[in-house]
């Protein structure tokens, strides 16, 4: 398994499990590397999340992506 394979593997089991435990109108915040942000948002979008951010840090570089749960 690639580190790219396994870095996408983590975000997906976290996200799928997560929304047995998000109340509705939670979120899930997660802190990124630099060029995760489009990959970590179309996960987020995938499993059902809404109002999707990615936030970049005082560098302008990608560092948060945060989702919503209905």
């Amino acid at each position: 398994m690639t580190a790219r394979r396994s870095r996408k593997h983590f975000y997906r089991n976290i996200i799928n499990q997560a929304k047995n435990y998000i109340n509705p109108n939670g979120c899930i915040v997660f802190e990124i590397g630099y060029n995760q942000g489009g990959q970590v948002k179309s996960l987020l979008e995938n499993a059902g999340f809404v109002n999707i951010n990615v936030k970049q840090d005082l560098a302008g570089l990608d560092r948060l992506v945060i989702g919503f749960k209905l």
